[in-house]
């Protein structure tokens, strides 16, 4: 009896630490792996890297593969800046770009940025940022072969299913003056977007028809 009536003032203590527990345990859990994998991102738009069989002769009976890709920096040229508009495929939380490029020299080491701008009714990026991103990240050298890129967004874009963004990508040229080179993907096969040219750093843009540059998109 004597340690009954010891334990009866502690009662209520103990039954609000019994609580306690029981309400922190489920936090605890909601921080481990099914949250991690929840965030695993998943992909939603790309147009890939494409080079076919499609072979012709010029005039001069020189064999040419028609959809063969061509390259653009990503620092101030002459032939302008690109961003490539695309089209969200349902209502999602964009998070990371992947961009597919040439680094022709190993003292390309200039930080890679994308912005994600709003796009106009006539399908012109424009000045408006939706969201933003960069990576330290580099990929190999070589003279030819253009290597993914991955750059996650600051924060993750909310997309509604349809609405119309462009990715726009800009670095900084080496010592040197050479630069990141974006891929297209050889063919206008990316129905829902299209290549933007801007001659003035990114201040307006003029669409460009008959390719895509090579890009994929996730979200999660």
């Amino acid at each position: 009896m004597r340690r009954l009536s010891r334990l009866v003032p502690r009662l209520p203590f103990v039954l609000v630490l019994a609580a306690s527990i029981v309400a922190w345990l489920p936090l605890v859990a909601a921080t481990q792996t099914p949250a991690v994998a929840a965030k695993t991102p998943v992909p939603d738009q790309r147009s890939e890297f494409l080079i076919g069989a499609d072979l012709a002769s010029d005039g001069s009976g020189s064999i040419q593969q028609m959809n063969a890709p061509h390259f653009n920096a990503l620092c101030d040229s002459e032939t302008g800046l690109w961003a490539q508009t695309l089209t969200a495929g349902g209502t999602v939380r964009l998070s990371e770009v992947e961009l597919l490029l040439l680094r022709r020299s190993p003292d390309i080491v200039a930080p890679v940025h994308v912005e994600i701008r709003a796009v106009d009714d006539a399908g012109q990026p424009t000045q408006t940022m939706l969201g933003r991103g960069s990576t330290q990240a580099t990929i190999p050298t070589h003279r030819a072969q253009p290597g993914w890129l991955t750059v996650p967004l600051d924060a993750p874009v909310q997309l509604l299913r349809g609405q119309k963004v462009a990715i726009f990508p800009t670095s900084a040229p080496s010592v040197g003056g050479a630069c990141y080179e974006w891929a297209s993907s050889g063919l206008d096969i990316y129905a829902s977007g299209a290549i933007a040219v801007s001659y003035d750093l990114g201040a307006s843009f003029a669409l460009e028809g008959g390719k895509d540059a090579a890009f994929r998109t996730w979200t999660r």
